[in-house]
């Protein structure tokens, strides 16, 4: 609409219908940019804190550092479900498991599967290990748990080794197998530690880490990892 109406039914008003569409685009384009880059930066920061990424060897307790946060009110807990739960003694499992062979590979389309409630999710496996430099790139918390290896092999023999239930270990098989994965799972989360120092934050316990991951504190104890044997890296 270019047409200007200078006199505006003649009462002296000098009106350009092309000037006032001009401005009223312009307010509409400006309007639709501010809501796609909105929408766009609500986007990534709901994506950013979607996740958490755990991983740890077999046998680090890694699960139970998992454990001392799951009943976190900003934590989604719907992965739970009796066919995935194991228990011996101190050792538990809860909710699911991303590893090859287990229920999930580890594979990022695969990291929803398991939920359908509200929340962030708690991703956990083992082979996370070999792939922490590509996954600290998706600008997800990684918690890493470190033992030593021979501790690691120890205790999970002891927790049930291939009798464990859930998750299911076969890719690991046989046991000599099981202690080459520990031993380069451990290796390969100290190498990124080294490597990443500058981000890496340390915790000693159940209520550091949710603080340093920015979650509500569950209503479970405080659970003390130095006094368990275990070492906690967060990289943020």
């Amino acid at each position: 609409m270019e047409q200007c109406d200078t006199n505006a039914g003649g009462i002296g008003m000098g009106v350009c219908w092309f000037e006032v569409e001009r401005k009223i685009n312009c307010v509409e384009f400006f309007a639709s940019i501010f809501h796609h880059y909105t929408s766009v930066d609500l986007h990534i920061l709901h994506t950013m804190n979607q996740y958490i990424l755990l991983t740890g060897a077999p046998g680090s307790k890694w699960s139970s550092v998992a454990e001392s946060v799951y009943f976190s009110s900003d934590i989604d807990q719907s992965d739970s479900a009796p066919t995935r739960g194991y228990q011996r003694g101190v050792v538990k499992h809860t909710g699911a498991y991303f590893d090859p062979g287990m229920e999930f590979n580890n594979a990022s389309q695969n990291w929803d599967k398991p939920f359908s409630g509200d929340g962030i999710r708690i991703i956990k496996s083992h082979t996370f290990a070999h792939q922490l430099e590509k996954l600290k790139t998706l600008n997800h918390p990684i918690v890493m748990v470190y033992r030593n290896d021979v501790d690691c092999y120890n205790w999970w023999n002891d927790a049930g080794g291939f009798d464990i239930t859930y998750p299911n270990y076969d890719y690991f098989k046989p046991l000599d197998n099981m202690w080459n994965h520990i031993q380069q799972e451990n290796k390969d989360i100290m190498q990124f530690v080294k490597d990443n120092q500058q981000k890496i934050t340390t915790v000693e316990n159940s209520q550091e880490l949710c603080k340093v991951l920015g979650i509500a504190q569950p209503y479970t104890n405080i659970r003390n990892y130095t006094t368990n044997d275990i070492k906690v890296y967060v990289y943020l």
